[in-house]
This record gives C-alpha cells, sequence and structure tokens, in this order.
C-alpha cells in the first residue's frame, strides 16, 4: 500500500460474482474505519487475481 510501512500495510482480496456487487462493496468499505485503520479499497487486475500474483 503506497504511503503506509509495509509491516502495517494488509492487503485483503475479496472475489465478487458480479461487477454490480464489487462496485457496491468498494463504495460503502472505501474509505471507513476498522480497528483504527482505515480501509482503501481498490480493484486488482483480473489476470494477475488468477495467476495468484497478490504482490503486485
Amino acid at each position: 500500500v503506497d504511503g503506509v510501512n509495509d509491516e502495517l500495510a494488509v492487503r485483503i482480496f475479496v472475489e465478487f460474482t458480479n461487477v454490480a456487487q464489487a462496485i457496491k462493496a468498494f463504495v460503502v468499505m472505501n474509505g471507513r474505519f476498522f480497528g483504527g485503520r482505515s480501509v482503501a479499497a481498490s480493484f486488482y487486475n483480473v489476470d494477475d487475481f488468477n495467476s495468484k500474483e497478490y504482490g503486485r
């Protein structure tokens, strides 16, 4: 995550069955706080996800 110490950043991947669900989750989650930590939601390249390339 840009601008965050690697020791503090956490990546969580969620796969949705359709684009509408993914967009709804993005709108609801992006910028929220959980446990004092901000959520920075984004979309990930489908080919990288399917290839299990999670570090990009």
